[in-house]
Parts: structure tokens; C-alpha cells; sequence
């Protein structure tokens, strides 16, 4: 939610800035959301190209400051993060946004083809930190964008059910699926009555956004970061 100015502003203007100081490399947190929110089968970062028609600002200004980079730095002077939905100890957002829905409803909730069947890019932050050590004490990455997410594949389904364990022991949830429109319809009340409100938070979920990410199989290779992994062993 919220205007295209203030992600303009916090997620490209303030790169160019950052890039001006006088570092010896840039590590960019970046998305997995610039490669698009639909099905994806294990691509990697050299096969999956940027989404032409990105659904929102957020990964619109992203997919710019990575060209911005790209064009305007040498290869040994940046390295691109892209992580997925990034989780952890201390979470305010994804975490958050499934604990309030556990807690008003007795299903979880699925949309589309996928029945929650889908996986779900879970990214701990624990990995984030060690890939981004990495990527600013060595070379081995430099000029070259990272895909951060688990490796152990974790469906939708399964991610919901691990918070709902954790937050709401002894609870049972069923789980039911509904058709895809059903949630684009939904999402598509919230976004844009959030907007015309001018709120930089969903009025309630789905948000649009937030439909077609859980609808999607975001399967994404995690080959690089492994290696960073291993590097970080060694550090």
C-alpha cells in the first residue's frame, strides 16, 4: 500500500544515494519479487528474467535500482540480494499478518489450483545475514545477484500450519480452498479501498498483492547461496 513516490523514494532514490558514499561495495537487499509473482520450478538467478509488468511499486523500484546498479557501478563495487519472504525471530510482517487471520478464523485458507500445495518461498533471516556477510567480505559473489530462500521445500499449507503450532497450541485448523477469482475479488476490494484511504498498510487481508503471491508455486534455485553458505563456514 501507499504511494508510488514514497517506494520511489525509499527503494530507489535512497540506493543512488547509498551508492554515491565512499564503500567499498554495496550489498543490495533486493527481491525475489522482481522476477514476478506467478508459477516458477526451480530457475535460478541467471535464468529468470525481470517481470515486465510488475503488479506494484515495490517491485517495480527494485527491478530499477538493480538496472540502476548494473549501469552505474563496476562489477566489483555491488552485489544483489534477492530473498524471499523472509521470516524469524522479531517478524512484524509476514508472521504477523497469518497470527492475526489464525486468529478470527477456524480454516486456513487457500486460493486457486494449488490448494496450498504450493511452495512457499520461506527465507530465514538467519540466512539473509550470513549470505549478505558473505557478500561483503568476499569477491567470490561480486557483480552477481543471490537468491535467498530455504532450501528445505515448504508448501504454503504446511508454513501456515508451523505458525499456527507455534502461536495457537492445541488449536485445529481445517484447511479449504477457494476459486482464485474469489480472492482476486477480495484482494482487489482491500487494495484499493487501502489506497483511496491513502493507508500505507492493508485495510484487510488479502491484499491483491498478497492473493496472487499465496496462489502462486514461487519455487525459486538456491545453488548460490548455498555456496555462500559454505563460504560463510570458513569466515
Amino acid at each position: 500500500m501507499g504511494p508510488d513516490r514514497l517506494y520511489k523514494a525509499l527503494n530507489f532514490e535512497s540506493v543512488k544515494t547509498l551508492a554515491a558514499l565512499p564503500t567499498c561495495k554495496l550489498v543490495y537487499i533486493s527481491s525475489s519479487d522482481v522476477y514476478g509473482i506467478k508459477d516458477f520450478h526451480g530457475e535460478d538467478e541467471d535464468t529468470l528474467p525481470f517481470e515486465t509488468k510488475p503488479l506494484g511499486p515495490y517491485p517495480k523500484y527494485k527491478i530499477e535500482s538493480e538496472k540502476w546498479l548494473r549501469a552505474h557501478l563496476p562489477t566489483d563495487k555491488y552485489v544483489i540480494l534477492r530473498p524471499c519472504a523472509v521470516y524469524g525471530e522479531g517478524d512484524q510482517s509476514i508472521t504477523n499478518r497469518i497470527v492475526a487471520f489464525l486468529a478470527v478464523s477456524a480454516a486456513i485458507i487457500h486460493f486457486g489450483k494449488w490448494k496450498g500445495q504450493n511452495r512457499w518461498p520461506a527465507a530465514a533471516v538467519e540466512k539473509v545475514a550470513q549470505v549478505a556477510y558473505v557478500a561483503a567480505c568476499c569477491t567470490d559473489f561480486d557483480g552477481q545477484a543471490i537468491n535467498i530462500i530455504d532450501p528445505e521445500h515448504t508448501t504454503l499449507d504446511a508454513f501456515y500450519r508451523k505458525v499456527a503450532a507455534e502461536h495457537f497450541p492445541g488449536k485445529k485448523f481445517r484447511s479449504i480452498t477457494l476459486p482464485f477469482w474469489v480472492g482476486k475479488l477480495l484482494g482487489r476490494i482491500s487494495t484499493t479501498l487501502s489506497n483511496l484511504l491513502g493507508r500505507t498498510e492493508q485495510l484487510f487481508d488479502p491484499s491483491l498483492y498478497a492473493v496472487y503471491t499465496v496462489a502462486s508455486n514461487l519455487d525459486f534455485s538456491c545453488a548460490r547461496q548455498q555456496k555462500a553458505l559454505e563460504k560463510y563456514k570458513t569466515l
